[in-house]
């Protein structure tokens, strides 16, 4: 039976019965007998709830202490007794960093926030988007009644609340194909549920009540035989609507002011493309319609900026659908690749990295002995020389990383061991989810693996977390946050070996200062991990840089150290990127700065221009000067056209400067320098201008976009 830690909230909800529905008829015949047995369960559960509840003390984040009781007093009862506006503004709570409803009783004493900021919280900004999903559910099945089948509708991760974000539902429909025709009659549905102002209710439940109370779904009986036997099963009940659901959601669709419908596409269920085709419906909706108009008009930007469009106005990369999922990096774009690769290497030539370079290809044998073939296969180019022999194009470095340890004895005088690697890896992602170069088949990662005791491991995690605001804040110049990911369902390995490399991690990001989440089970499969965020100028957030800590892999491949009583110890990997994959970050930052590359990292550093044919000859001596002997990228205009639309095109290309050279320029040996923002920067020397760039090169961005 389930467990009733919630159920005396029952007794506290002044409107139980008052399930507000309007007159939305028919709704699929199967939607009377779900909603019989939820409300089956919960008359079962009133008769068994708790009478006894021990006192508990609950922390605001202020410091203070609020009195209440186990299973009875809710975060909504005490943000009442602080104040009414905040408990009408409560979106979610969360108890000791855990997501929470806020009519959901607390079970024992804790540490509670109220989240109440949808525009600069991501967590409400998912609970808002995900508690949207369920009425988008609702409406589907009152528009389509049976021959709908709904599956899966979660939060879009948030990029920011202008930018990105929203949700889906997925959903089976037979009869007729789905389009965008059907949005106007969806939107109006939507609409008119809103009026309702429903509460979301949870309910803890078996996994034999759940498996019944969905048995007419395919989808959801899947969905439930897949949660772990240990793990509770909920549903929620928003108005008549119930839906399988870990939550937690919204207090009521009160709080959703603005909705409307994106888009739509055909997925595999779970991928899979031996399983049924599905239509994927995504939404968006505010607590405003001012918000929803702010996030229209920011759209626009987001597209200008696209970075796809970047690159090929830019001429920096490109696609051939020969090869799916890999750019083609062009003369201009490699020289950002190099430039942040020659970036990295200085700054681990400092740090006491070394650089290795293994295979691509490796045998089945190493991922299953790694682990990744169990949880990882689907996503590998594999080769088949025959039934027996298999080999797979790499999708990770960390198991090569560990043939090299153990390739020869280690001492703990060696150790920490950094290993860093820019070779190429390879994920086999299904060709509808490849998005240029955020998320393609190739790409470099600028991937590291620490080898450490123990005792060295928080030092290691503090180096690496020194390295993520070395290059996000201050060389990048991007604001980012941490999120720490918690041990999966998946997980392999001691679950005590988990707890340890959680608690390693959550003290090294609470020393660094930055704002940090928790995702709960959100880690890899073989340990937990911290994530950064990053933010974009349109507000969105990016995740980039992991760090990961790892017990599991060393024993894995028995790696193995002599310690300095001269008996053997396994090591600690940190399995650590930077940037995340190159050619992602070089997407993001482009659509940051909005192609306006700063100069250190600039493809196109400098034209100059001659002003007629005689200049020539001088225009290409200082190009020469310049590119040959000081390493810029200079380059000169030629051609016939007029000296006002060199500029302009050179503009067009964001280029950082155009020095132009005419008469005046040729006898004094200089150059005109104009900057890209259209300042006059006046006469320059070419030994003036060099130094000039050298000062912009060793800048690096610290904002700076000329």
């Amino acid at each position: 039976s389930s467990s009733p830690m919630w159920s005396s909230f029952w007794r506290h909800l002044s409107c139980v019965r008052r399930w507000s529905t309007l007159s939305l008829k028919p709704v699929p015949s199967y939607a009377a007998r779900r909603l019989q047995k939820w409300e089956e369960e919960y008359q079962r559960c009133l008769t068994n709830q708790l009478t006894d509840q021990t006192p508990i003390q609950v922390k605001l984040l202020d410091g203070q202490l609020k009195q209440g009781f186990a299973n009875k007093t809710t975060p909504h009862e005490i943000t009442l007794g602080i104040s009414k506006k905040l408990a009408a503004e409560a979106i979610i709570a969360t108890v000791n960093n855990k997501p929470w409803d806020v009519h959901r009783p607390l079970e024992d004493s804790c540490e509670l926030r109220i989240h109440t900021k949808i525009a600069e919280d991501s967590l409400a900004q998912e609970t808002f988007w995900h508690s949207s999903s369920h009425v988008l559910g609702r409406a589907l099945e009152i528009h389509f009644k049976d021959r709908l089948l709904l599956c899966d509708g979660p939060a879009l991760t948030p990029q920011g609340f202008n930018a990105g974000g929203g949700f889906f539902y997925e959903f089976l429909l037979e009869g007729t194909a789905f389009s965008s025709e059907e949005y106007g009659a969806i939107e109006k549905i939507v609409a008119q549920l809103l009026q309702e102002k429903n509460r979301f209710v949870r309910l803890e439940t078996s996994r034999e009540t759940a498996l019944d109370m969905f048995s007419y779904n395919r989808f959801k009986t899947e969905i439930i035989s897949s949660i772990p036997q240990d793990e509770q099963i909920t549903v929620y009940r928003v108005g008549d609507f119930v839906d399988l659901c870990r939550g937690p959601h919204l207090p009521s669709t009160e709080k959703i002011k603005a909705f409307r419908l994106i888009k739509n596409s055909g997925v595999y269920w779970r991928g899979n493309k031996e399983g049924p085709l599905l239509n994927r419906l995504y939404g968006i909706s505010f607590p405003s319609q001012e918000s929803l108009v702010g996030w229209e008009k920011n759209l626009e930007e987001v597209k200008a900026r696209d970075h796809r469009i970047i690159g090929k106005t830019q001429q920096l990369f490109w696609f051939h659908p020969f090869s799916p999922g890999s750019a083609f990096f062009l003369p201009h774009g490699t020289r950002i690749f190099n430039r942040l690769l020659e970036f990295l290497r200085e700054e681990y030539r400092q740090a006491g990295y070394q650089e290795v370079i293994t295979p691509l290809i490796f045998h089945t044998d190493l991922w299953k002995q790694s682990g990744h073939w169990d949880h990882y296969r689907d996503d590998m180019f594999l080769i088949s020389h025959s039934d027996e022999h298999k080999e797979g194009l790499k999708p990770m470095n960390c198991p090569g990383h560990c043939l090299i340890f153990k390739s020869t004895s280690r001492s703990y005088k060696d150790l920490p061991i950094r290993l860093a690697d820019f070779s190429p890896l390879h994920r086999n992602e299904e060709a509808g989810a490849l998005t240029g170069l955020t998320r393609g088949r190739k790409f470099h990662q600028d991937d590291a693996h620490i080898f450490c005791t123990e005792d060295q491991l928080s030092s290691e995690l503090e180096n690496c977390l020194q390295l993520v605001e070395r290059v996000y804040g201050r060389v990048l110049a991007l604001e980012y946050n941490l999120a720490l990911s918690t041990r999966p369902d998946s997980s392999m390995g001691d679950p005590a070996l988990w707890d340890k490399a959680e608690a390693a991690l959550m003290a090294a990001a609470s020393r660094s200062g930055r704002p940090l989440s928790i995702k709960d089970k959100d880690g890899a499969f073989y340990g937990p991990k911290l994530d950064v965020s990053v933010k974009d100028a349109l507000g969105r957030f990016h995740q980039c840089a992991t760090i990961q800590c790892d017990f599991n892999l060393p024993q894995r491949f028995g790696l193995e150290f002599v310690r300095e009583d001269g008996s053997l110890q396994t090591p600690v990997i940190v399995h650590r990127a930077i940037l995340g994959s190159v050619e992602r970050l070089i997407a993001i930052y482009s659509e940051h700065v909005a192609g306006n590359w700063p100069f250190w990292l600039s493809p196109r550093q400098c034209l100059v221009v001659p002003v007629g044919d005689k200049h020539v000859e001088y225009a290409e001596e200082v190009c020469r000067r310049l590119s040959q002997k000081e390493k810029f990228y200079v380059d000169v205009a030629r051609g016939k056209d007029m000296l006002g639309k060199k500029v302009r095109e050179a503009w067009a290309l964001k280029y950082n400067y155009v020095a132009v050279v005419g008469d005046r320029e040729v006898e004094n040996a200089s150059v005109s320098l104009r900057a890209r923002d259209g300042s006059q920067l006046g006469l320059f020397s070419v030994e003036q201008l060099t130094d000039f760039f050298l000062r912009q090169a060793s800048l690096y961005s610290q904002s700076e976009t000329n």
